[in-house]
């Protein structure tokens, strides 16, 4: 089958990563000095062509990555996947390059369209690439000794420089006998030289080039366990992905203040109001109703701006479907310069919300991004209203069609919400907490 033609990753590996790169831009830059002999824009940085970037990385998101595919096969190294992403990564530097080249003067408008497109350039690039100089290992550590040696995902023994020893294991319970909290006291050894620390849910140890977290460990004994199962993650690359985060975030932010006069009719604001409420009360509710009291992978300073950034996205992207609703039965009523808003608004709200997880994710999971099934939904959610706001730039094309942009990428998001629970993949996923 093709989808078994799976690149081996050490291909990408330094520096070889880093030559993919520079030809990536330098195809681009070439494609704009064509352009510019001829008078006209290149034709890789044209708005058309960002378009069928979109939706090619939306197609094999969701062929790959919703679970729709047995999840033995790795989707991140098919040659199919690898390549459109570096088709995507191409468009978005001939798109860049065009930019910083055209612009005279940077307004808001300009430093908030680089800030966008750079940081995902960058998230993008250092995340498919960087992920060959990449270990992500596990380590059973106990009491009786001093380990130094490391397994990879396919079982490889990998000897570290340093070792590491279990001190002390300590839980906290909640009344129901739940564990509220567990932490483990270590001592790492480096030629002689010993430090001791502690570990948790959400507050790893960085250690050198490592970062260590505590993964697992026997609950049957709590107190009393003798051992812990450890992840460590070497991640050369890290600092590049959380600089395009960061720039991304700053991006968003500066959205709103370049949208700052927004003029929406009562009706939009009563709609908008109406879906904050609706999306409040099912949080709440789903809090109320769930049996168990917040497991310490949720107990972390992310936890409200991350899903209150969302809740706010959910509400004008929700307000953004209806309008598009009323467009559909109305045929005298032109919602699209409203929906323009709105969209840009939820989008912007959506981002900030997906990168706050991405950056959470890093602090719990080691890994700012899995392809769990709930952020490959989020992905195409994010993409398929990317990919209205592009339609809308200086195309000609038809409501309906914009339109129906508008309803799939809602639908996308109800799945990102909650349909997610009925994929088979739902079980695997580390969005799932009713397995702790």
């Amino acid at each position: 089958m093709i989808f078994q033609f799976n690149i081996n990753p050490s291909i990408f590996a330094f520096p070889v990563n880093l030559l993919v790169g520079f030809i990536i831009v330098y195809i681009a830059f070439r494609d704009y000095q064509r352009g510019k002999k001829r008078g006209k824009a290149g034709k890789l940085s044209s708005i058309k062509y960002s378009i069928i970037a979109s939706i090619l990385v939306i197609i094999v998101t969701l062929v790959y990555g919703t679970g729709i595919l047995p999840t033995s096969l790795d989707f991140t190294s098919s040659w199919i996947f690898v390549g459109v992403i570096i088709w995507f990564l191409i468009i978005l530097s001939a798109v860049l390059i065009r930019r910083i080249a055209t612009t005279k003067s940077f307004n808001i408008h300009n430093i908030t369209f680089l800030l966008s497109h750079f940081g995902l350039w960058l998230a993008v690039m250092a995340g498919l690439f960087g992920s060959a100089d990449q270990q992500d290992m596990r380590m059973i550590i106990n009491k009786s000794g001093f380990i130094n040696t490391c397994y990879s995902e396919k079982k490889e023994a990998i000897t570290l420089p340093f070792s590491v020893i279990l001190n002390k294991f300590e839980v906290e319970y909640y009344d129901t006998g739940d564990p509220s909290k567990y932490c483990a006291s270590i001592t790492i050894n480096e030629d002689n030289s010993l430090i001791k620390d502690k570990i948790e849910i959400n507050h790893p140890i960085h250690y050198g080039k490592y970062d260590i977290y505590l993964q697992n460990y026997d609950s049957s004994k709590g107190n009393e366990t003798s051992y812990c199962l450890l992840q460590i993650v070497k991640q050369p690359w890290k600092w590049l992905i959380f600089s395009g985060i960061i720039f991304m975030i700053l991006g968003a932010i500066l959205s709103f203040i370049k949208l700052g006069k927004w003029k929406f009719s009562g009706w939009i604001i009563f709609f908008f109001i109406l879906g904050l409420l609706i999306y409040a009360i099912f949080i709440l509710m789903s809090m109320h109703l769930h049996s168990k009291p917040l497991i310490p992978a949720l107990q972390s300073n992310w936890f409200i701006p991350h899903i209150t950034m969302y809740m706010f996205s959910y509400a004008f992207l929700g307000c953004a479907f209806v309008i598009t609703i009323i467009g559909l039965i109305k045929k005298d009523y032109n919602p699209l310069s409203t929906l323009d808003s709105l969209i840009i608004i939820g989008i912007s709200f959506f981002t900030i919300g997906m990168l706050l997880g991405a950056l959470w994710a890093k602090e719990a999971w080691g890994n700012y991004w899995t392809w769990d099934p709930k952020e490959t939904w989020s992905a195409v959610t994010w993409l398929g209203f990317l990919t209205y706001l592009h339609l809308r730039r200086g195309i000609k094309i038809r409501k309906k069609t914009l339109y129906l942009v508008v309803i799939l990428s809602f639908l996308a998001l109800q799945m990102c919400w909650y349909g997610i629970n009925y994929l088979p993949s739902a079980k695997e996923s580390v969005h799932t907490y009713s397995r702790e």
